[in-house]
């Protein structure tokens, strides 16, 4: 299973927002939460930024925990879109509705 969480805001700004990460997440943090977490720009730089967790042992398709805290603090510097995804030879999940959150934008209160 793969959480994506994509910012959109300028190549200024996503520098910010990329530091700020690699500050909050400690070995700790990922050592605690079970997942894999990678961070990408986008080449050029657009001001394009994705985190994405990785998790090998989940049963039911849910947002993590980890992957909202991430959420709220990416907020601050742009829209952001927090998504789940799951394989399709993971036959044994079953999405009962919608598991993406959406997009927020600056300002907006996040669900």
């Amino acid at each position: 299973m793969i959480e994506t969480i994509t910012l959109r805001t300028t190549p200024y700004t996503v520098e910010k927002a990329a530091s700020g990460i690699r500050m909050w997440l400690t070995e700790d943090v990922q050592s605690e939460s079970g997942q894999s977490i990678e961070m990408f720009h986008r080449c050029p730089s657009t001001g394009d930024f994705l985190v994405m967790l990785r998790r090998m042992n989940q049963t039911s398709p849910e947002l993590s925990r980890l992957g909202l805290m991430i959420v709220r603090f990416l907020e601050q510097y742009g829209s952001v879109q927090h998504t789940l995804w799951i394989s399709d030879n993971d036959h044994s999940m079953k999405l009962d509705g919608n598991v993406t959150t959406g997009i927020t934008r600056p300002g907006e209160a996040h669900e």
